[in-house]
């Protein structure tokens, strides 16, 4: 039998889904008086927040549109779809400026109705009325969901997020705006002018709407706190609906204030689904750079990492340690990523080691540990920013692999060992065979093989620890 509890739920949910549409039905054409008469109905991103004219509102509005087109890799390819699309200016602008294919739905089937007759000439746009809480699309459908000033009208908002990941692709990109509550409670004057004028629930504060993010299984890519710039957007558009609705221009006064109180904020994310993170890290093609997925990945990375490959940094720190009496030399820990090498070199009773990573993401979940005496982001395909010969001994663990360091960093580590320092390097055997440019470059260097050590990773992934010593000179 049906959940009673679960069928009020749904019930509730769906009449508050209809006030919103009747609401929005009714208004639209008060809002085009004053916030957009093109029909658009979101907020700005201001060059200056300084601004005083009214009429710098538009620019902003544009302006912010533009800046989530730079960051969302939309092009000829693509197929968006457009949440909360409204009367179809976003869709239209996305479809003309990129070439990109749009299916735009609403709640609101007034908007819906004029987006179509908008678009009507436009034949990669296409709409229909729907709820983001039950999209109407095959699993994998769209490269891209673009949604600004949408999600906080949905009851169920985790639900809508669990449909976002659904009908994106693989490899797919999620860029959103939407409104969040930064303080755990709300003041009257802020739930009777945002949260009841709008019909709608206090929601997360940004971290927990990042956190919800992950959660659902994107990785995110980015994320921005616009409050300051959601309340400039309010105080001009006060002076814009002045003559044409009065009620507007007092209610937006009011929501200054409220967002001065923290009762309301505007956050923005651009996230993506990545099932398997280390094929993602490992893929050296596409629009994101390294240090950009491993910044994303950075906060769930050693959740997510199965525990076998916890082996490898110990190991590395292990075998180093078998070499490397001096338990206050100095070390340096190369693609540090989140500390897991550096906490097993702590537990070995080394002090003074030094984290390097390309990340910064990463080097944030590594400070946390507090066994680093200094975190250098730095990309190790460069010479190192301290003079030759400063470490006593140096370790990259899970360095060189796929889409990642390449031979020529051997070099410039090997450059940082006084002469009688300790390497200790880690190497997927596969990556090994498929890279003969890498045992070219060690035997060019002054390194002395000490041990080898065989491990496994990922079940079924060997992997090679070696270690060395620095010679005087290259050894043939």
């Amino acid at each position: 039998m049906p959940d009673p509890q679960q069928h009020q739920e749904a019930q509730a949910e769906a009449e508050i889904e209809a006030r919103t549409e009747a609401f929005y039905d009714h208004e639209d054409d008060v809002y085009r008086s004053f916030w957009d008469s093109s029909g658009s109905l979101h907020w700005g991103y201001f060059a200056d927040l300084s601004q005083t004219d009214p009429e710098a509102f538009l620019e902003a509005s544009q302006r912010w549109t533009d800046l989530l087109l730079d960051r969302s890799g939309i092009g000829p390819g693509s197929h968006v779809l457009d949440i909360g699309c409204g009367n179809g200016t976003t869709a239209a602008y996305l479809a003309r400026r990129t070439g990109c294919r749009v299916t735009g739905i609403d709640i609101s089937g007034v908007r819906v109705g004029h987006a179509r007759a908008r678009t009507h000439a436009l034949p990669n746009v296409d709409f229909r009325k729907a709820s983001a809480a039950l999209l109407p699309f095959a699993d994998g459908t769209f490269t891209h969901v673009w949604s600004q000033a949408t999600l906080y009208h949905v009851p169920d908002r985790e639900r809508a997020l669990d449909e976002i990941h659904r009908v994106l692709a693989e490899g797919g990109t999620l860029v959103l705006d939407d409104l969040v509550t930064p303080s755990p409670s709300v003041t009257d004057t802020g739930r009777r002018v945002v949260y009841d004028r709008l019909m709608f629930e206090p929601g997360p504060s940004h971290q927990e709407y990042e956190r919800a993010l992950r959660d659902k299984g994107f990785a995110v890519l980015d994320g921005a706190d616009l409050t300051p710039h959601l309340r400039k957007s309010y105080e001009l558009l006060a002076e814009r609906a002045r003559s044409a609705s009065p009620a507007h221009s007092a209610a937006y006064r009011q929501v200054t204030s409220a967002i001065d109180a923290q009762d309301v904020g505007w956050s923005a994310f651009v996230a993506g689904k990545v099932t398997d993170r280390l094929e993602w890290v490992y893929e050296a093609s596409g629009d994101l750079t390294l240090r950009e997925k491993y910044d994303a990945w950075s906060a769930t990375y050693e959740e997510d990492l199965p525990g076998s490959y916890q082996d490898c940094p110990r190991t590395a720190a292990s075998r180093l340690a078998d070499l490397l009496g001096d338990r206050n030399a100095r070390v340096l820990d190369v693609g540090a990523g989140t500390g897991l090498c550096g906490t097993a070199l702590a537990d070995h009773g080394f002090r003074d080691v030094t984290a390097v990573d390309l990340s910064d993401g990463m080097l944030r979940q590594a400070a946390r540990k507090q066994v680093y005496r200094e975190l250098v982001r730095h990309d190790i395909a460069r010479p190192f920013p301290w003079a030759k010969g400063t470490f006593d001994a140096a370790v990259a663990s899970g360095v060189f692999t796929f889409g990642h360091a390449r031979a020529p960093a051997l070099v410039n580590i090997a450059d940082q060992l006084r002469e009688g320092g300790i390497l200790t390097v880690t190497f997927r055997d596969d990556y090994l065979d498929s890279e003969p440019e890498i045992e070219r470059t060690i035997s060019g260097l002054p390194l002395r093989l000490r041990s080898r050590t065989p491990i496994t990773v990922f079940d079924d992934t060997p992997m090679s620890v070696l270690t060395f010593e620095k010679c005087a000179e290259a050894v043939a």
